[in-house]
Formats: structure tokens, sequence, C-alpha cells
């Protein structure tokens, strides 16, 4: 097993935790294979057994110019925001990557992470004001950015993460195992078999996606009709009646 994986004991998985004690997206395996990803709950209490995703990319944080040029070597990037303020820290464990112009393609992992103090990712930026992250250890620009250098900043998929919507509005990350306390760290499941909420019929051995009809459950996927391109969450092991849950084996997992 990679040094970067953790090894769960039996029931480890339902624990969560006020203050973080990993990195977001810390892969752990259970003794049985199973698969769980560190993530933090939003701000709603989280549940077993039903789908969560990341949160909704904003706008006014994509596609905007760099406000000064960077040099190669840099360990700072920063960009006037569209219109919306940014708290502090909510792209910590993050990305920022440059979308457009000089430099464009890099992907540059942004600081923070468990026991870092306030601050460390970013500073709070008001609405209409810059947004200056700090790269995390080991990352520096690569290409020279400009003005002209256009910038996305994006969230850790796992941080503050949101039961799923019935549209598709961000990826689904993983499936909750237990009770957690809103603004928590905890496991989400994202491999192997698990209890899901389930909307309307689900067939044994073939796929289910994000339901478009309950918020945080599994419909069947179908192949041949408008949602053949949906994410798919994984393959029912156990059909259950509607409104009841399923046993899935989850497909979820990254690598």
């Amino acid at each position: 097993m990679p040094s970067s994986t953790i090894s769960l004991r039996g029931g480890e998985e339902y624990e969560s935790h006020q203050y973080q004690r990993h990195a977001l997206g810390t892969k752990a395996v259970s003794q049985d294979g199973r698969v769980f990803r560190y993530a933090e709950m939003g701000g709603t209490a989280g549940v077993p057994g039903k789908l969560y995703q990341a949160v909704v990319p904003i706008a006014n944080h994509t596609n905007i110019a760099c406000d000064v040029a960077r040099a190669a070597g840099a360990t700072q990037i920063s960009a006037t925001d569209g219109g919306t303020g940014a708290a502090v820290d909510i792209f910590a464990e993050g990305y920022v990557y440059i979308n457009d112009a000089a430099g464009e393609g890099y992907t540059y992992k942004i600081a923070g992470g468990p026991q870092q103090p306030s601050g460390t990712g970013h500073a709070v930026a008001a609405s209409g004001a810059v947004i200056t992250v700090n790269l995390a250890p080991g990352y520096s620009v690569q290409t020279a950015l400009t003005t002209s250098s256009e910038v996305t900043f994006n969230r850790n998929r796992y941080k503050a993460v949101i039961l799923s919507t019935t549209g598709t509005t961000a990826p689904v990350v993983g499936v909750g195992v237990s009770d957690v306390t809103a603004d928590y760290f905890c496991w989400l499941q994202t491999g192997g078999p698990a209890a899901v909420l389930t909307d309307g019929t689900v067939v044994i051995a073939q796929h289910v996606r994000s339901s478009d009809g309950t918020a945080g459950s599994v419909e069947a996927l179908d192949r041949d009709g408008t949602h053949e391109n949906e994410q798919e969450i994984g393959v029912v092991m156990h059909v259950n009646a509607t409104t009841e849950y399923s046993l899935v084996d989850l497909s979820l997992d990254r690598g």
C-alpha cells in the first residue's frame, strides 16, 4: 500500500473531527478494501448513505486577469475577483490554474492543510478586491505570468462538501458513512460496497448516477437516453425499494 494511503481499523471510518487531522482528499482503505477520502463537511450536518458533491464553482473567481505580473519562481499568484469576495482560506488546499495567455495550461497547488494557521492559503478578499494565494511548499510559477494571463481559482473538491443537488452543479465526491456535525471533518466513501439512498427503480449489476429527482440519492443510469454522459456513481449490488437504501459498489475514487 502506498505511503500516502492510510489504513483504517474497523469502524474508524465513522469518526469525525472538529479539527482537521489529515490533508483534504487523503485516501484511506479499510481492511476489506473499501476506499474513503478525508473531507470537510459544509455548513449543514452530514448523514450516512447520501451523496455529497464539491461546492459549485464561482463565476467571479473564474477567468480573471492577474493584477500584477509574476516572474518564474514566484510563490504567489493574484487576481482581482469579479465581484464576489473570498473568505479566508476557502481556496486553501485547492488549485489555481492558468486558463489563458502567458503560462496557460499550468496548475498550481495552493498552500494549506492540517494545523496550518489561518491565512496560510490566502487572506480574506472583499468583493472586487485582489485575491492573493500562496502556493504550496515546493510549488512556484513555472512560466512567467503577465497582466494578460487569466487565472481561475478552484476549491479542493473535498472542502465544505454539500449534499448532491438534483441537477449537475459539481462532481459527486463521495457517500456519507455516518452522522457528522456541520463544518466537521470526516471520511466519505468513494469505493466498494455502500448503502446509498435510492430514487426509483435500480437494477442489480447495472450502473447508477446522481438522481435528478431526490437530492443525495442515486437512480438508474440510462445509457441510451438524455443522461448517458452523467457521472457514474457505481454498480448496484443489492436492490431495495425507492426511498430506501440499496447496496452500491462505488466507483468514485480517482486514484
